[in-house]
């Protein structure tokens, strides 16, 4: 029996040829050890020596980017300290619902925010309720008189931010958000907010996306809204648009941020290239993350805090990028394709020595006893084996190889009693003595019930292996 391993090896070697090329004109999309080491520095930094809401963005960050280490218990203090200051006190009560550790304390957070967003007298309402958007509660249901009576109100600051949180849990056709800009919202202040909670929320579509690219460029360059008018649609920009003449003024005009004089631009800059993972900017993330070009007050002199806040942002950029936009490097793909070949190889070689399916089956009979040991052990053990194992040992004790015990007794009666029975009768396969003694019907639904067992356990050792440890070791 001969098998065409010659032209799979050849398709095959095409294949990955043309990976590993392709790979190495790309660009690096990774940081340097050094670089990811300052970012985490520099979160951490920001986190524990800034004031109010610049602690506040760098300890969201942290929890974005899976860092949560001191931010819990640092709000704690920040709780004890200003938990009656408004509107920093939404501030902290954000973060520590974000990072409870029990669903008992994150709701009690998500109250207070919620007794703020209910008292028509709180000087903070309007932080209340964009932090309810940002947690995702859902208004409409908790608060529904209040979050009525606002949106039947003028078009502010406190309507913009309700109508965001109003979406959460909430399916809808068409974007409100994006259907408030278009109509109208006439103070910058609130047209600003509501560009910024439409880049939050979600994507726009294709035939809408021009109407909000030509709001963008038409907002007079002395708005403040301009900015968020901007970066909303570069974030949803689709393939169909982004080789319009529209998107690349728009690319144009954000990427000019970079030398601006205030944090919120720069900001809005870091978080736009985070958005787009678009590893051509790596030095200017760079850039701002070591503070090359500081930002100065009306004396010429640094702005710390503004400054710490432009940081702590591309801090997580880079590593939000880094975390979103993985593939294999040159090297990787290399290992792959040698691999690749030299099991195509093999395969060839071998398939010039096959006559008949025992040959292909069991290698003619002539497989050393020791080899097919090993191959057997092997096949009991799973990436999954070396992961799940320590693990229960260390929550349950060595009870879990108390089943190692009935090994010897396994092995003994398998080996010297049912295998060499099995070899006189001069099959295959297992499923071979089915059809012997019950039929071809059972040993085809023999065949399938264990094909299916495979692939599900294969599926399984694959899904938990990529997820539980390839990503935990790459980020």
């Amino acid at each position: 029996m001969n098998f065409p391993f010659k032209n799979f090896s050849l398709l095959g070697l095409i294949c990955f040829i043309s990976i590993a090329f392709t790979s190495c004109g790309e660009k690096s999309n990774r940081l340097m050890a050094e670089d990811k080491t300052l970012a985490y520095e520099v979160l951490d930094k920001v986190m524990h020596e800034e004031e109010q809401w610049v602690k506040v963005h760098a300890a969201e960050y942290k929890l974005q980017v899976g860092d949560p280490e001191g931010v819990y218990e640092i709000f704690l203090e920040q709780l004890d300290k200003f938990g009656e200051l408004p509107p920093y006190r939404i501030g902290i009560w954000r973060v520590l619902a974000k990072s409870a550790p029990t669903k008992q304390e994150r709701q009690q957070y998500i109250d207070n925010i919620l007794a703020v967003y209910n008292d028509p007298q709180a000087t903070d309402r309007i932080h209340a309720a964009e932090t309810l958007a940002k947690l995702g509660v859902p208004v409409s249901t908790l608060a529904k008189a209040t979050t009525e009576e606002i949106l039947k109100g003028e078009k502010g600051s406190l309507w913009v931010y309700t109508l965001w949180a109003s979406l959460q849990g909430e399916e809808n056709d068409n974007n409100p958000l994006f259907e408030a800009l278009i109509s109208g919202i006439p103070e910058e202040i609130p047209r600003l907010q509501a560009a910024y909670a439409l880049k939050m929320e979600g994507e726009i579509p294709e035939e809408s996306w021009k109407k909000l690219a030509s709001l963008a460029l038409d907002e007079p360059d002395n708005s403040i809204a301009k900015v968020h008018l901007l970066t909303a649609a570069y974030y949803w920009a689709g393939t169909e648009n982004q080789n319009s003449a529209a998107y690349k003024e728009i690319e144009t005009q954000i990427l000019a941020l970079q030398h601006s004089e205030k944090k919120g631009d720069r900001m809005a800059l870091a978080l736009a290239i985070s958005h787009k993972g678009d590893w051509e900017h790596q030095p200017l993330l760079l850039g701002m993350l070591r503070n090359d070009a500081p930002i100065k007050n009306e004396v010429n002199e640094q702005d710390a805090a503004s400054n710490a806040d432009v940081m702590a942002t591309a801090a997580f950029a880079l590593l939000h990028m880094e975390q979103t936009t993985h593939q294999l490097s040159t090297f990787d793909w290399v290992i792959v394709l040698v691999y690749m070949l030299g099991m195509m190889l093999i395969g060839y070689i071998f398939s010039k020595k096959n006559k008949n399916e025992k040959d292909f089956l069991l290698g003619g009979g002539k497989m050393n006893p020791v080899a097919v040991g090993l191959s057997l052990f092997a096949t009991l053990l799973s990436s999954l084996s070396y992961l799940s194992y320590p693990g229960e040992m260390i929550k349950y004790g060595p009870v879990i190889f108390s089943g190692v015990l009935a090994f010897p007794l396994i092995y003994y009666i398998v080996g010297w009693f049912l295998i060499p029975r099995f070899m006189k009768l001069k099959v295959t396969s297992a499923y071979e003595i089915l059809e012997i003694n019950l039929g071809v019907s059972i040993r085809l639904l023999a065949t399938f019930l264990f094909l299916s067992l495979r692939f599900l356990w294969m599926g399984t050792i694959i899904f938990i292996t990529v997820n539980t440890a390839i990503i935990s070791i790459w980020l």
